[in-house]
């Protein structure tokens, strides 16, 4: 392959740009932590530089961002959770980097005390029972700073579009009900148990 420097219409030669006979246009990766490797200038994030195309490479503008959220994953969340929840139609009246700041500061869900998993890239995309969530403590209203908690995903899928107050009415309805269930399947399960000893004593007699 035969490669000359690229220049531009204004007569302007482009750094670690380069043309070949086909007229295709290469560039060396060298923005940041680069692979310094030569690429098609397809393979550049585009942005409103020379040619529309970075100097970064998008495998590096990954691994990039990666690290970055692997460092900060709280902002990384923070983001992502205010732009899922715009998309749905919520209104959140929330900054970005008030959220940050809070998120940092909580270990722990508020509610079963669960330690929340803020790693990023390990949960192949799914969100796992202690995955962090933000939640309204009334789902009636929008998403400020004054009625938002942070819990975990166990908590907030149980919880569901109920307010604090029917959660935990509903909850309480649920004890209730457990704790007239568990002795009277406790009887069931004891009578079964002696009737298959009677049978075995029966049968082996």
């Amino acid at each position: 392959m035969q490669l000359k420097k690229y220049v531009s219409k204004n007569g302007h030669n482009i750094k670690n740009t380069f043309i070949d006979e086909n007229e295709q246009i290469w560039r060396i990766c060298t923005s940041g932590k680069a692979c310094h490797q030569l690429k098609s200038i397809e393979d550049f994030s585009r942005t409103r530089g020379a040619l529309g195309r970075s100097h970064s490479c998008k495998v590096c503008d990954t691994k990039r961002a990666q690290e970055q959220h692997k460092n900060n994953p709280q902002a990384r969340w923070a983001n992502d959770t205010i732009r899922r929840h715009r998309k749905r139609g919520h209104i959140v009246n929330i900054d970005a980097h008030e959220l940050i700041a809070f998120a940092k500061t909580q270990e722990y869900c508020p509610i079963d005390d669960v330690k929340l998993n803020w790693e990023v890239g390990t949960k192949n995309g799914v969100a796992g029972l202690d995955s962090p969530t933000l939640d309204r403590i009334n789902n009636e209203t929008e998403y400020n700073m004054s009625q938002v908690w942070i819990i975990c995903n166990g908590c907030n899928s149980s919880k569901g579009a109920r307010t604090l107050h029917e959660w935990l009415l509903h909850s309480e309805a649920i004890v209730e009900k457990l704790r007239l269930y568990i002795p009277k399947r406790a009887e069931i399960e004891k009578f079964a148990f002696n009737e298959l000893w009677k049978l075995c004593v029966e049968n082996n007699k």
